[in-house]
């Protein structure tokens, strides 16, 4: 590899671990937003709430739990949108397994360097999924919608803020099925300036 290969592997990998530090902190908005629902849900504390939510080490049990107090205040009327919630949760948690627990790769092809994601084991497999900068953006995205739509769901239904004069709309999103990718223009949908969610 020449010095200006080199140079170059090397800005794509500082890329590449930016965007895999941003991937992980969405991840951690987005528990965070569903630890301050937990807290709404038990009509308890956000400190004490936390002691109990950030001990929950099974993501599966921590999304039925919050799944089952909703169900406790508001039997079935939130079904249809907490079952597509549940889904992407799903899809989220195990991109973030994938995300904290791949190593890194590195590809280079004409000059091109590209640095992704494998499982641990890759040299053993004939072929090994690999996670891009694109794909962890696009979990970054997926982690907005659902810090946006717990965030929101608690505040209008829980709280019955509100919600900047758009409560009956919140209202509306939360009686049906969340079909993602959002729409634009979606409520939930976050808004993106200069590669900032906003």
């Amino acid at each position: 590899m020449s010095q200006n290969s080199a140079e170059q592997y090397d800005e794509a990998e500082k890329r590449f671990f930016i965007a895999r530090g941003r991937a992980i902190q969405s991840y951690a908005m987005l528990e965070s937003d569903l630890c301050v629902l937990f807290t709404s849900l038990l009509e308890t504390r956000q400190d004490l709430a936390g002691i109990v939510f950030f001990k929950i080490t099974s993501a599966r049990y921590r999304n039925l739990i919050v799944e089952k107090l909703i169900k406790r205040h508001y039997g079935s009327e939130y079904n249809h949108f907490w079952n597509s919630i549940k889904k992407l949760l799903v899809k989220a948690d195990q991109r973030r397994n994938e995300i904290v627990h791949w190593t890194e790769v590195g590809t280079s092809q004409r000059g091109f360097h590209e640095i992704g994601l494998s499982p641990p084991n890759w040299m053993t497999m004939s072929s090994s999924p690999t996670l891009t900068e694109v794909e962890l953006d696009e979990f970054c995205e997926l982690c907005s919608v659902l810090c946006r739509a717990v965030t929101a769901f608690n505040y209008v239904v829980l709280g019955n803020v509100d919600y900047g004069g758009r409560r009956e709309e919140y209202l509306n999103i939360f009686h049906q099925a969340l079909d993602y990718p959002l729409q634009d223009g979606h409520l939930l949908k976050p808004e993106f300036i200069a590669g900032r969610r906003v």
